[in-house]
């Protein structure tokens, strides 16, 4: 079975929905009429997303990128996650150039693989938008204890779970406190990725499993 790491569908009912503004974005709109969702942010960006799946429980694995600054890691990221098979991406805490000129480029693409890219600022907001099942938060020992499962899940993929993937870019990316909205896991047998290098090995081993059900 060959199948997107992400599914599509649209949001129900109604065509207007508006989610109570926080600190980091004012408005969001989803336009189930049109398929389009509009994001305005508190700093004047204006994103608009294709058809989404981040309000439906049907089985989607969503990789995140939090913590970085320039445009290659942006980039390499997001190609890599399209790669294999993702198609929904989150940044967040975004500085310097991968902010203005990074994350732009990311949109680009993922809008040629017709996919979704969300921007924002924090984990906490990503959690708030997407309500996953399952968080997991890659980062190296010591900080650390579980080893990486993908067996683990794909099973939670199969019973149309929600699982939210956050990669550190900086070293080490997610803080102490941060570490607390999900499992902190490593790769057995395998030091210093870095964000490109985990984010291709862990969508690589789950892709593999999908496809060989």
């Amino acid at each position: 079975m060959n199948r997107h790491l992400g599914n599509f569908a649209d949001y129900p009912q109604s065509p207007t929905l508006t989610i109570t503004p926080s600190k980091h974005y004012c408005n969001f709109f989803c336009y189930s009429f049109l398929k389009i969702v509009v994001v305005y942010q508190s700093d004047g960006y204006v994103f608009i997303y294709y058809p989404f799946s981040f309000f439906m429980n049907n089985g989607k694995i969503i990789v995140q990128l939090h913590n970085f600054s320039g445009i290659n890691t942006c980039r390499e990221f997001v190609k890599i996650a399209l790669g294999l098979g993702a198609r929904e991406i989150v940044f967040s805490k975004a500085a310097g150039t991968g902010a203005t000129a990074g994350v732009p480029i990311a949109q680009k693409l993922a809008h040629s693989k017709k996919a979704n890219v969300l921007y924002l600022q924090e984990i906490e907001d990503a959690i708030e938008l997407i309500s996953p099942d399952y968080v997991y938060l890659f980062i190296k020992r010591p900080f650390s204890k579980e080893v990486f499962n993908p067996e683990e899940i794909i099973n939670s993929y199969k019973e149309d779970k929600t699982i939210l993937l956050i990669f550190g870019g900086a070293e080490p990316g997610i803080t102490k406190r941060e570490l607390e909205y999900g499992i902190p896991v490593y790769f057995n047998k395998v030091n210093e990725l870095g964000c490109l290098g985990e984010v291709t090995l862990a969508l690589y081993q789950l892709r593999n499993l999908i496809e060989d059900d």
